[in-house]
């Protein structure tokens, strides 16, 4: 799988299955004042790293390992049950998937805390995609 290939399944992903608050999309302009007026709203980051060589030849499998790193907010302060929830529904629909040639990992939730405005949970997903399959 391409880059783009790998980009495309994981936000298809995400727009088909996550309607519980708004979504950030990278290089999008986004408000969340406005465009979250609720104060909960999700940033999806996909961190691609090595690809390595499974087979030999120019034809052989490869794999491109990676993470789907997305931070969900809720308004600071405030309970934070909602945020909870909405990373168990980002964590379900990612967890050990194979969507394409995408094999997900196990999912993992992890408080980053409140700044100024936010309260912050972070959810990282691994990833295998198979290239050249």
């Amino acid at each position: 799988m391409t880059p783009l290939e790998v980009r495309d399944t994981i936000i298809g992903q995400i727009n088909t299955n996550f309607s519980a608050c708004p979504v950030a999309w990278p290089n999008h302009k986004f408000d969340p004042d406005v465009d979250a007026p609720s104060g909960h709203w999700v940033r999806p980051n996909i961190i691609m790293s090595m690809s390595t060589i499974g087979e030999l030849g120019t034809t052989g499998l490869g794999f491109r390992q990676g993470v789907v790193k997305l931070q969900v907010f809720g308004p600071k302060g405030r309970e934070s049950r909602t945020v909870w929830m909405n990373a168990g529904s980002l964590e379900t629909i990612f967890r050990r998937k194979v969507l394409s040639r995408i094999v997900f990992d196990e999912p993992s939730t992890t408080e980053v805390g409140a700044d100024d405005e936010f309260y912050q949970l972070a959810v990282d997903v691994g990833f295998t995609a198979f290239v050249n399959e």
